[in-house]
């Protein structure tokens, strides 16, 4: 019976996790979003159920620095990429002289 109880905690936290992500996607309609956000609330469940307090915070430590690094990372790669494309077509309407004459007041 204990080895029922325990496939049983591990199905609910998966459930936890899954529904999460179902309830959040649901509300922003953003799936690396929502992804991301069950795969931490999954990882937080199962070292907060399964380790001491002390590997709990140090994990919640790590994760909390090591996911703003990937954010800024990725923030940075795609204004990055929108930077070059935007320059590279600017350079491009310049070659050819389609640039419309109103270019100052449109965006990008």
């Amino acid at each position: 019976m204990k080895n029922l109880f325990e496939a049983g905690k591990l199905l609910l936290l998966d459930m936890a996790a899954t529904l999460f992500f179902l309830g959040l996607y649901l509300l922003t309609h953003n799936i690396p979003l929502s992804v991301v956000l069950g795969v931490a609330l999954g990882i937080n469940v199962v070292v907060a159920l399964n380790f001491d307090v002390v590997t709990w915070s140090v994990t919640m430590s790590i994760y909390g620095i090591a996911s703003k690094a990937v954010m800024f990372l990725i923030g940075y790669t795609v204004m990055r990429t929108i930077g070059v494309v935007r320059h590279r077509r600017r350079q491009l309407l310049d070659v050819t002289g389609d640039r419309p004459r109103d270019a100052a007041s449109m965006p990008g």
